[in-house]
C-alpha cells in the first residue's frame, strides 16, 4: 500500500483531490480554531480585570 502511495496513477487520482480538500478543511479548522481562541482569550482577560 505505501509503495502504491508513490506510484504517478495513485498520486493523479488521489493527490490534486486530497490537496484541495485537506487544504480547505485545515484552513478552516485554522481560522475556527484560531476565532474561538481569541475569544476564549478576550473572555478570560475581561474577566481577569473586571475581578482585578
Amino acid at each position: 500500500m505505501k509503495y502504491y502511495r508513490n506510484t504517478v496513477p495513485y498520486t493523479a487520482i488521489h493527490g490534486n483531490f486530497f490537496s484541495w480538500r485537506h487544504k480547505l478543511t485545515y484552513g478552516s479548522a485554522l481560522v475556527t480554531g484560531g476565532i474561538l481562541s481569541m475569544t476564549a482569550w478576550l473572555a478570560i482577560y475581561l474577566l481577569t480585570s473586571s475581578l482585578a
